[in-house]
């Protein structure tokens, strides 16, 4: 039988190191969550800051769809779409997922659309000319593209994530 003093000495040789240990892992692992949570905070920010800017570009680019004339610098597609590049190639958190899902080329068929509406044609050439309608087509298969590829870079499509959101809406 243990007397009293040796008990408590054998006690805390044993729960001693591993609650410093179980400490150690427990700070290890909370700082760990919360670098991949303010990860996640600011992917999400620049994903909303991208869709918003590059919409903003897109309403610039459709001026030259219109038949108004305008001098506001707002009105010059070329504008717009050199702010569209600068868009996507100024991101930090999310510039690998720009690259993995080529969002630079599909804004650059989205600018080769809008460039050839001015391009000279043959007089006995018909058709395939950029309109209004083809351009609002181009953008909304463009932003719907840009919300999947945000979605899968935050990991909102991914199965665990779709089975919780069930669990959470259960009735």
């Amino acid at each position: 039988m243990l007397k009293s003093a040796e008990f408590w000495h054998w006690f805390f040789s044993i729960v001693g190191p591993s609650t410093f240990l179980g400490a150690i892992l427990f700070f290890i692992l909370s700082v760990w969550r919360d670098h991949r949570r303010w990860v996640a905070d600011n992917k999400k920010g620049e994903w909303r800051q991208m869709l918003d800017e590059l919409q903003a570009c897109m309403e610039q680019m459709a001026f030259v769809f219109k038949q108004t004339v305008s001098f506001q610098e707002s009105s010059y597609p070329e504008i717009g779409m050199s702010k569209g590049y600068r868009i996507l190639h100024d991101r930090i958190f999310i510039a690998d997922a720009v690259r993995k899902y080529s969002l630079e080329d599909k804004w650059t068929d989205l600018c080769a659309y809008v460039q050839r509406k001015d391009v000279p044609r043959e007089p006995n050439e018909q058709g395939n000319l950029p309109t209004a309608t083809g351009f609002n087509i181009k953008t909304q298969t463009l932003k719907g593209e840009l919300v999947d590829c945000a979605r899968r870079d935050l990991n909102l499509d991914s199965s665990l994530f779709r089975w919780w959101n069930r669990l959470r809406t259960w009735k």
